[in-house]
């Protein structure tokens, strides 16, 4: 789904890559070279580690790609600096593009140079010692329009294999200073202690020990599929909130289960407590909502006054779904909301040619309706309980950018926690 929800901004990019023409070499190479560069650049606008390391003559081991690979690789940031940082970190990567002119390219021989401008979104106006939480960290960089530019010199090598290709790049740590001063500031939110308080459902101290003893014996049971989620999916599973807006904190996650035989899928779960039997019971559970696959598989789950939505992505790369089911305070599925999307690329006017169709529970409704709907409920939205989404502005969902996420931890983070709210 990422690469469908990138497609129209690559290919709309306007590449200061020069004329090809008065050039001091021939011009194959020059084409060639501002091929490599043109898939460099696409690369980091969709935050590609793999393509970008590709226009490289570097290989795993070289102090070159593990650089690169510490600046860019989403699964490394991740896992280095925690979800909430490699989303910021993301937002600014995407913003990342090298622009240089053809006839400042030097060649000699199998060589070749040429000095460059790096351009890059001004985060530290964005993001800074004043910036309260990820939420406003992540709005003020997608309203943003501010760059700044930086200079550089790359270096290219007329390999045998692969023709010509990136072989230095100076500056790259300047240009990424960010993932080394952004992680200083103090972006976290912390988890509201939930209780124990009386509140007009008349929940006791005992009925939020009798809840808290029981979502520690869920997570327990579920803590090998918790941490294998955890390991694969580079996403903290779990998650402590009132979504029902009952008084009674609810538990979530999303433990891994099987999707095919070549890769994994996340199943997402609600756990709440049950006064009346004094048991905490699944009352939610929405199996294989995430995948790791090209198309599908992203998600955001947020609260909306009394209600819940649950949204997720399906479908194949040229044809896909934006799904949003929407659940009440009873942790019951009142509506189902849906846009299906036709996508093909028309090269005779170099443009992507969308078709949408909208529906409300399986029949057919107008875009307006779901949009009004779909907007509301953002706009309305009080905290983002996980997400896999990046928003853009034409989303109807795109109010969400501004909300809260919830602090998610893995099992046993979230387990210590628990222990220590009776």
């Amino acid at each position: 789904m990422k690469f469908k929800r990138l497609t129209a901004a690559i290919l709309g990019v306007v590449m200061l890559l020069g004329c090809f023409t008065g050039c001091k070499k021939d011009a194959g190479s020059v084409l060639a070279i501002d091929l490599t560069m043109y898939s460099f650049n696409t690369a980091f606008m969709g935050a590609d580690f793999k393509q970008a390391v590709g226009q490289t003559v570097w290989s795993e081991g070289d102090p070159e790609y593990t650089e690169l690979q510490q600046y860019m690789d989403q699964g490394y940031l991740k896992k280095t600096y925690g979800e909430n940082y490699a989303n910021v970190f993301y937002l600014i990567t995407i913003s990342i593009q090298f622009h240089y002119n053809d006839d400042d390219i030097k060649y000699d021989g199998d060589t070749a140079v040429v000095e460059a401008m790096y351009q890059i979104s001004d985060w530290e106006s964005a993001v800074n010692e004043s910036t309260p939480d990820f939420a406003a960290a992540e709005h003020n960089l997608t309203h943003g329009s501010d760059r700044k530019t930086i200079p550089g010199r790359i270096e290219f090598t007329n390999t045998k294999d692969h023709g010509w290709q990136i072989s230095k790049i100076d500056n790259l740590d300047e240009l990424f200073s960010f993932i080394s001063v952004i992680p200083s500031y103090n972006l976290e939110i912390q988890p509201t202690d939930p209780g124990p308080t009386e509140n007009d459902y008349g929940f006791t101290a005992e009925d939020y020990k009798a809840a808290y003893i029981g979502y520690i014996e869920v997570l327990q049971e579920n803590q090998e599929a918790l941490d294998a989620f955890y390991m694969d999916f580079d996403r903290e599973p779990c998650g402590l909130y009132d979504i029902n807006t009952d008084g009674m904190p609810d538990l979530y996650f999303f433990k891994e289960v099987e999707w095919n035989e070549y890769s994994p899928a996340g199943t997402f779960c609600i756990y709440s407590y049950n006064r009346q039997s004094n048991t905490v019971e699944l009352v939610v559970e929405v199996p294989q909502l995430t995948f790791q696959a090209e198309s599908g598989g992203d998600y955001v789950i947020y609260v909306s006054g009394y209600n819940f939505v649950i949204m997720y992505t399906d479908g194949e790369e040229g044809h896909f779904f934006d799904i949003s089911d929407i659940y009440d305070a009873g942790f019951n599925l009142q509506t189902s909301l849906k846009r299906e999307t036709y996508w093909e690329f028309d090269p005779v006017n170099n443009i992507d040619k969308f078709t949408y169709y909208f529906y409300e529970n399986d029949a057919a409704v107008e875009g307006d309706h779901y949009k009004e709907v779909i907007s509301g409920l953002a706009e309305e939205s009080s905290i983002i309980l996980t997400k896999c989404y990046y928003f853009l502005d034409t989303d109807p969902e795109y109010p969400l950018s501004a909300t809260p996420v919830n602090a998610n931890m893995i099992c046993s983070d979230m387990i210590n926690y628990i222990s220590t709210l009776y």
